[in-house]
C-alpha cells in the first residue's frame, strides 16, 4: 500500500510483498532485442529460433519486426512460446516507421542485402533518440559503401555490396547491435567503437553474437 504526502510524492512502506491477483506471471522476451537476431536469420546464412516470444498475444509494438521482414520476402514462422527466421532473398519494400522508430536501425540493415531500394517513411523521431539515429545510419550504411540518403522524414536505402571500416555508433546501443549485424550478414570487418554502449539494454550482446556464431575481436582502449 501506499500513501499520498502533500506536495511531496508518495511514500511507501518497505517489508511488502506484491501479490499477483492471478498467481505467477510469466514476463515475455523483448521484441526490441529479438529483431536484431530475426534480422540476422534472414539476412545470414542460418536460421535463428527466439523463444520466450509469443507473437499472436504480445503487447509490444516492435513484434512488427516480423511483418516488416516477412513483407521483404522473410521466411518466418511462429509458434506459442517462438519464432524463427529463415535464411531468406529479400526485396526492397516501403515501410511506415510511425509508431516502430528503434527497428529501424536493425531494419536498414535488412535493407542494405535486399534487392532494390527501400523507403523507410516517418522517420523524423529518430533524430532526437540516444543518438541522431538518421545522421547515425547514414554513417554505418554509408561507411560500408551501402547508398543511403535521408530527407526530413524518410530514409532511402539500396542493397548493395559492402566493405570493411571503423564505426562510431555515438554512445547509442541499437547502433552497435545494428552495426555487428550488418557485419556478420555481409562478411565484413566493421571495428566498432565503444561497443560497450550496448550495455544500455543489452548486456550480453556480444557474448550471444558470439555464441551464434559471430566472429568478434576484442580491442584494449589505449
Amino acid at each position: 500500500m501506499r500513501s499520498r504526502l502533500p506536495d511531496k510524492g508518495y511514500f511507501i512502506p518497505g517489508g511488502q510483498k506484491y501479490a499477483t491477483p492471478d498467481g505467477p506471471v510469466a514476463v515475455e522476451g523483448d521484441w526490441s532485442a529479438a529483431a536484431f537476431w530475426l534480422t540476422a536469420g534472414t539476412a545470414g546464412a542460418k536460421q535463428i529460433t527466439c523463444t520466450g516470444l509469443d507473437y499472436e498475444h504480445s503487447a509490444q509494438g516492435d513484434r512488427r519486426i516480423a511483418d516488416v521482414l516477412r513483407q521483404m520476402g522473410a521466411d518466418i514462422s511462429t509458434a506459442t512460446n517462438s519464432i524463427t527466421a529463415r535464411p531468406s532473398k529479400l526485396t526492397a519494400a516501403q515501410i511506415d516507421c510511425a509508431d516502430i522508430p528503434d527497428l529501424v536501425p536493425v531494419m536498414a540493415v535488412a535493407a542494405a542485402t535486399a534487392q532494390g531500394t527501400t523507403v523507410f517513411d516517418n522517420i523524423r523521431r529518430l533524430r532526437i533518440k540516444e543518438s541522431d539515429r538518421v545522421q547515425s545510419i547514414l554513417e554505418l550504411l554509408s561507411g560500408a559503401g551501402i547508398c543511403a540518403y535521408a530527407s526530413d522524414n524518410t530514409l532511402t536505402v539500396t542493397g548493395g555490396p559492402a566493405r570493411s571500416f571503423t564505426y562510431d555508433p555515438s554512445g547509442d546501443h541499437r547502433m552497435a547491435m545494428a552495426a555487428a549485424i550488418l557485419a556478420s550478414v555481409k562478411n565484413v570487418r566493421i571495428i566498432i567503437k565503444d561497443a560497450e554502449c550496448t550495455s544500455k539494454s543489452y548486456p550480453a550482446f556480444f557474448d550471444e553474437f558470439n555464441v551464434l556464431g559471430g566472429n568478434v575481436e576484442k580491442f584494449e582502449k589505449q
